[in-house]
């Protein structure tokens, strides 16, 4: 990939660093006090996330949401894909799971 820089900065962009930030922004939400379990079971430490719902959920529930198909639920994993800026800032505006409930 090719590098860009931007303005005078000496910080180099690249797809890695974006992913890397990406993720961190991810993490974040996922440490927040309602996010640390599944929206739908409760379970604890959840990894999938539901991105047009917008909430955190676990592996069994992310299976039950699949079957709702995308239109209902689009399912992502928060470490597998990558995540556009605009999901990332959706699930910043909402927050946490308690705030989509």
């Amino acid at each position: 990939m090719e590098n860009k820089q931007k303005d005078d900065s000496p910080f180099v962009y690249t797809w890695e660093n974006s992913f890397c930030v990406s993720n961190r922004r991810l993490e974040d939400l996922l440490q927040q006090r309602h996010n640390r379990t599944c929206d739908d079971c409760g379970a604890p430490d959840p990894k999938w996330v539901s991105a047009n719902i917008v909430v955190f959920i676990c592996l069994k529930r992310c299976g039950v949401h699949r079957c709702l198909g995308v239109h209902i639920s689009k399912v992502l994993p928060m470490t597998l894909d990558s995540w556009s800026d605009a999901e990332i800032d959706a699930l910043i505006e909402v927050g946490e799971n308690a705030s989509a409930n």
